[in-house]
């Protein structure tokens, strides 16, 4: 495995879109983000997105990690045992 790190701002994706299925692939990128965050344990998942927010001034990025955020919170299932 390769130690060596790409720094963000120097490692570039492009990626394409169809302006007639936009808002689906918006949908779809939510959906697989969300699903890949409740397959990590919580701690981690947490961890993650705070360091993604931290590490880019980007208000859409930053709306999404929020998002993100939100939708584990809302779907976390509470244990009323007690």
């Amino acid at each position: 495995m390769n130690n060596n790190h790409a720094r963000s701002e120097l490692a570039k994706v492009t990626f394409t879109y169809d302006d007639t299925q936009r808002s689906e692939e918006i949908i779809a990128l939510k959906t697989l983000v969300f699903s890949i965050l409740r397959n990590l344990p919580h701690d981690t998942a947490i961890n993650t997105i705070k360091t993604i927010e931290k590490n880019h001034q980007n208000p859409v990025l930053n709306s999404l990690c929020k998002e993100m955020v939100d939708a584990m919170i809302s779907t976390m299932s509470v244990n009323t045992e007690d």
